[in-house]
């Protein structure tokens, strides 16, 4: 135990400016081969997951894709391409790119679709982790759209009265205001009673 410079009490565990954290999270994909602007853009996620206290989301995962990106497991550098089916449906090959691109890209199409025809979904496929799905919904929501993300993910958990775990353990978060000048209302659904990684 110890004390801040505020005079906090603090205990082992070590305090970051959030500011000199992204600097690093960009500074460590880039040196990967990831390019400037993605690496940016996954550092942000992984810094706001944080900040919104969704740690296990957060900087904690970020080992994990530096090590599948050196392995080759993620591409570093992915041609990701669009399909539109109809005019506001359309499919992203992530081309095994990292998760976070993807979902971004994704929502950015969803909301010039969503403003031009009045509703868009995207689908993503050949992707990889993307963090915290918050994230992204709140990204149609700060251009006062309604934001709905969703993700699969493997079998983790049996259906009421099953004993196999079929169902996937992702939450699903739905982000809408009430009105323009009205608080932003999260409303977020889980399948079980404990999120994974907590």
């Amino acid at each position: 135990m110890g004390t801040d410079p505020n005079g906090g009490i603090m205990n082992n565990n070590l305090i970051y400016n959030y500011r000199d954290l992204f600097k690093l999270s960009a500074q460590l994909l880039c040196k990967t081969g990831v390019s400037r602007k993605n690496a940016v853009i996954a550092a942000k996620v992984l810094i706001q997951a944080d900040l919104e206290g969704v740690s296990s989301h957060g900087v904690t995962r970020l080992p994990i894709y530096l090590e599948r990106l050196q392995k080759g497991y993620i591409k570093k550098k992915p041609e990701m391409k669009f399909s539109s089916y109809f005019p506001a449906v359309s499919m992203l090959d992530a081309d095994n790119g990292l998760g976070h691109i993807a979902a971004y890209k994704a929502m950015k199409k969803a909301i010039v679709d969503a403003k031009n025809l009045g509703v868009a979904a995207i689908g993503v496929k050949n992707s990889n982790h993307f963090g915290t799905a918050s994230y992204y919904a709140n990204m149609a929501l700060r251009q006062n759209l309604v934001g709905i993300v969703i993700s699969n993910g493997p079998p983790a958990i049996p259906p009421w009265g099953g004993g196999n775990p079929i169902l996937v353990l992702i939450p699903l978060p739905f982000l809408f205001r009430e009105g323009m000048d009205m608080v932003p209302y999260p409303l977020t659904w889980l399948l079980a009673w404990l999120p994974e990684a907590k």
